[in-house]
């Protein structure tokens, strides 16, 4: 394995508090606990950032395979802060697409800290179909 790639399957997570092995969630297809459920988010090797319906960042994983380090200062900001000039008309437009149902994800391709890496945008929607807002996924493909 080379230097510049990290062996995520022995990353440490952070530990579940007996509070949230105690707070459950009943899905469809099963039940989990928010501990459980803290901890799926964070084992995956991406970034997982959930932007609502007004384009706020709300939600980012602290999963060790981070391809983008985030602090708690992007909760509640517009998520074209955290993208650079060049990137903001794509990201709106694709924000927009999303959101106008146009699509429900849309792909690229591209490079970050001279690796290359993949973002999916896929939107969210309640049962009713109403958007909710979107889920940014990104990660390292050269793995």
């Amino acid at each position: 394995m080379s230097a510049s790639k990290k062996d995520l399957s022995a990353s440490p997570q952070p530990p579940v508090s007996n509070q949230d092995r105690g707070q459950l969630l009943n899905f469809k297809w099963g039940t989990l606990s928010i501990g459980e459920i803290r901890g799926i988010l964070d084992a995956l090797p991406l970034d997982l950032n959930f932007i609502d319906k007004d384009d706020l960042v709300q939600y980012y994983n602290e999963s060790s395979g981070r391809v983008h380090q985030r602090d708690q200062t992007v909760l509640g900001a517009p998520v074209l802060s955290c993208h650079s000039e060049a990137s903001r008309s794509k990201v709106t437009a694709t924000l927009k697409a999303l959101r106008s149902g146009e699509r429900v994800m849309v792909t690229s391709r591209g490079e970050a800290h001279g690796r290359p890496a993949l973002w999916r945008y896929l939107a969210v929607r309640d049962a009713s179909g109403e958007y909710l807002g979107a889920i940014c996924l990104t990660e390292f493909i050269d793995q």
